[in-house]
């Protein structure tokens, strides 16, 4: 778990032709660095261990829609606390075409506009479990990296790149890029897979374990 400041001065080692800022100054070096660990999550599926959240958002009665997390990615599951199984995904088309008057207890969820909607319209409170992929905070003087002292030297790989490519030296640029996809690699190998009871099975490949929706479910 690096500092910002850190692994600035390992890109500095790295491409060793710019030590005193004088062709890209530190704010862009920090630019680049943020840039990387972005990369890295989504070239990662955000499935990284460090990418996974949840959070609880109780219903209010009348209120279908609510504002998903602010560093919200992808969502994994919905559940209400007080009851075994998930809720099914379905489309707010689906849910409109059905009418969205509808009030109880909601059976199915979907997303719209960077928010979470139930069907039906929720008739009262009910407190649902949400897990999800979130994207890291942003990297500052205050915010150290939440991935492990492996990952550095991925993030200031593709950092290079960012950097090089800005120039003409293009054997550098894909020399850095190139090792990138390397320890990309490795990393994915080492931190992705972690449950070999569970590894043959579809999903830890990056498929969804959910059954495709049928928007025609709820005409029935």
């Amino acid at each position: 778990m690096s500092t910002l400041s850190s692994l600035v001065s390992d890109l500095r080692n790295y491409i060793k032709s710019d030590p005193n800022d004088k062709i890209w100054g530190s704010a862009i070096k920090e630019s680049a660095i943020n840039s990387a660990y972005f990369q890295i999550q989504k070239d990662g599926g955000f499935r990284w261990p460090q990418n996974e959240a949840s959070t609880t958002q109780v219903t209010v009665g009348g209120t279908a829609e609510y504002a998903l997390p602010t560093d919200f990615i992808r969502l994994e599951m919905v559940q209400f606390s007080d009851t075994l199984g998930q809720l099914t995904p379905t489309t707010k088309q689906a849910a409109m075409r059905n009418g969205t008057t509808s009030q109880g207890r909601p059976s199915n969820y979907y997303l719209w506009n960077q928010k979470l909607g139930f069907y039906s319209t929720p008739d009262t409170a009910y407190p649902a479990n949400i897990l999800y992929r979130k994207r890291l905070a942003t990297l500052t003087g205050v915010q150290d990296s939440l991935f492990p002292s492996d990952f550095d030297n991925a993030i200031v790989r593709y950092a290079a790149y960012i950097l090089w490519s800005t120039t003409k030296n293009q054997p550098k640029t894909g020399q850095a890029l190139d090792d990138y996809r390397l320890m990309l690699g490795m990393l994915k190998d080492a931190y992705l897979y972690q449950d070999t009871a569970m590894i043959s099975f579809p999903y830890q490949r990056g498929v969804s374990r959910r059954n495709k929706f049928d928007p025609k479910i709820l005409d029935a």
